[in-house]
């Protein structure tokens, strides 16, 4: 399957002139499922990742592993992470877990 896990993805054409494409945009319960789909071809558990996001449909991501951080995260959230970051700098976001795992 690759990278993309099977799912089909539809961008619509900027500016918005028409109705977008609801089926081809990301829900909580598929970026659970495609998190699955990634471990299975690398060879790791849920256990062993950490998710990252910033908005509630990252909620289920959070739910679903130990570690989770929330990036500039709305107050939804934050309150399911277990790490919290505000800034500009990925990188300081990616460091508040180095030794959590």
């Amino acid at each position: 399957m690759g990278r993309t896990c099977g799912i089909r993805l539809a961008f619509s054409a900027l500016p918005f002139r028409e109705a977008v494409d609801l089926t081809g945009i990301l829900n909580a319960a598929a970026k659970v499922w495609i998190a699955d789909q990634l471990c299975a071809e690398f060879g790791v558990r849920r256990a062993d990742c950490v998710a990252y996001g910033d908005s509630l449909s990252d909620k289920d991501l959070f739910d679903a592993v130990p570690v989770s951080v929330a990036v500039n995260g709305d107050r939804h959230l934050v309150g399911r992470a277990t790490h919290s970051y505000v800034g500009r700098d990925l990188w300081d976001a990616y460091e508040l877990v180095c030794g959590a795992r």
